[in-house]
């Protein structure tokens, strides 16, 4: 989800962190494993072609792997103990109640994304503005992609008209956010609070 008013700068979306996930337990796998063969973060992201951040992210179950690389974690760790990283991405992808048109987004346009952004309307109601979306800024000048949401079914698209009428939908719901100092602030006072 983007920050109110940050001008472009991203913040993860994060998932449940249900310590039984398929995510989760993929995450600290490639902990245990990249600490057991004293290699950092760094050393593992230029073997899956990642950068760090995404690796930290992938450890902290905060970032969906992708196929290829749950695939090159087992070919460069192996399987010890039983442990594959491509059946625990099967097992993030297949997890019930998500539905199949949604695999897509999951399995290739999330994993690859410079960017995600995202709107949902239980968290923010704006006339006019119904069902949620996300949009995802994709590396070497490939189309922007889309996730669309109603009640009723969902939508994965790159198709320009669509893409184009939710960009609008959220420079919308932008002009409607805090400037990013006054966000900033609202937090810290917020936190100072909590302390």
């Amino acid at each position: 989800m983007e920050l109110p008013g940050s001008g472009g700068n991203a913040m993860n979306v994060v998932p449940s962190l249900d310590p039984a996930s398929p995510r989760v337990r993929f995450g600290a796998e490639l902990r245990r494993l990249r600490e057991a063969a004293q290699l950092s973060q760094a050393a593992v992201a230029a073997r899956l072609g990642r950068t760090q951040t995404q690796v930290s992210r992938l450890e902290k179950a905060t970032r969906t792997p992708s196929k290829s690389d749950a695939e090159r974690l087992d070919r460069l760790f192996g399987t010890p103990d039983g442990v594959s990283f491509t059946r625990l991405y099967q097992r993030i992808v297949a997890q019930p109640g998500a539905p199949v048109w949604f695999r897509s987004w999951v399995e290739e346009i999330e994993p690859t994304a410079r960017v995600l952004r995202s709107w949902n309307a239980l968290l923010v109601c704006l006339a006019g503005l119904l069902g949620a979306f996300m949009i995802a800024e994709l590396p070497d000048g490939q189309p922007d992609a889309v996730h669309v949401d109603s009640s009723a079914a969902g939508q994965v698209t790159t198709e320009h008209d669509t893409v184009s009428a939710i960009w609008k939908r959220y420079e919308a719901i932008r002009r409607w956010a805090y400037p990013a100092s006054m966000s900033i602030e609202m937090i810290e006072e917020a936190r100072r609070g909590w302390t």
